[in-house]
C-alpha cells in the first residue's frame, strides 16, 4: 500500500515552537493534555520508555503531556468506552499498539462513523462523509489492487487530518545470527517459532 499523503513527518523543534506560538501558546501558556497508556501488553515495544521520550520531546517545545498509566486490559476498556465516556473525561488521546494486517483492523474500525462506541472502536468519534464513502467502497471491493487503492486514500485522509500519530512501525522479529536456523520472516504479527533452532 502506498501512502499518498502530503504530510511530511520530520523532527523540527523550532518549527513546532513557531506553530505553537501562532496558535497562542508560549512559555507562559503551555499546551497541556493527558494521554492514557499502558506499561505492557499486546506486543508493545517498551511503551513506558517510549511515552516518556515523547513526553520529553514535547516538553522541549513547551507542551505538557500528562501520562496516565493503566494495566493493558483497563486501557483496552477505556478505548472501547470512547472519548466521550465519563471515565475518559480529561483524556485527550490513547497510546497503544494494534495490528494493521487487514482492512478492518487497520482502518475501518477507526474511520467508520457507524462504529463509534459501543458499536466499535472509533474512539474519537470520527465522522467524515468522505471517509464513510471510502469505507463503504472498501467493503464492496475484493482484496487486491483496487482495495489497496481505496485503503491508501483512507490512510492519506487520516494522516492529513492528524487523526493518528504513528510513533513506531515495528517490522517484526528478525533472526540475525547465522546460528539461527529455520526462521521464516512472517507476513503478519504472528510468528511461528516451532521450526526455529539455534546451533
Amino acid at each position: 500500500m502506498v501512502r499518498q499523503s502530503v504530510v511530511r513527518d520530520k523532527f523540527d523543534p523550532a518549527e513546532a515552537r513557531r506553530l505553537l506560538k501562532e496558535a497562542g501558546y508560549d512559555d507562559a501558556h503551555h499546551l497541556k493534555f493527558k494521554v492514557a497508556i499502558s506499561t505492557s501488553g499486546s506486543g508493545q515495544m517498551y511503551p513506558l520508555i517510549m511515552n516518556e521520550f515523547i513526553q520529553q520531546n514535547l516538553a522541549d517545545v513547551g507542551v505538557d503531556m500528562e501520562v496516565e498509566v493503566f494495566e493493558w486490559n483497563a486501557l483496552t476498556a477505556r478505548s472501547r468506552a470512547g472519548a466521550a465516556a465519563p471515565e475518559n473525561r480529561g483524556v485527550a488521546a490513547l497510546n497503544s499498539s494494534w495490528n494493521t494486517m487487514e482492512a478492518y483492523n487497520a482502518f475501518i474500525r477507526f474511520a467508520d462513523s457507524k462504529l463509534v462506541p459501543p458499536k466499535g472502536s472509533n474512539w474519537g468519534y470520527i465522522n467524515d462523509p468522505d471517509l464513510d464513502a471510502l469505507v463503504a467502497e472498501v467493503r464492496k471491493t475484493p482484496a487486491g489492487p483496487g482495495q489497496d487503492e481505496l485503503l491508501a486514500k483512507i490512510d492519506t485522509k487520516l494522516v492529513d487530518q492528524a487523526v493518528f500519530l504513528w510513533i513506531a512501525h515495528d517490522v517484526w522479529p528478525t533472526a540475525l545470527s547465522p546460528r539461527v536456523k529455520g526462521f521464516v520472516h512472517a507476513q503478519s504479527w504472528y510468528v511461528d517459532f516451532s521450526p526455529v533452532s539455534v546451533e
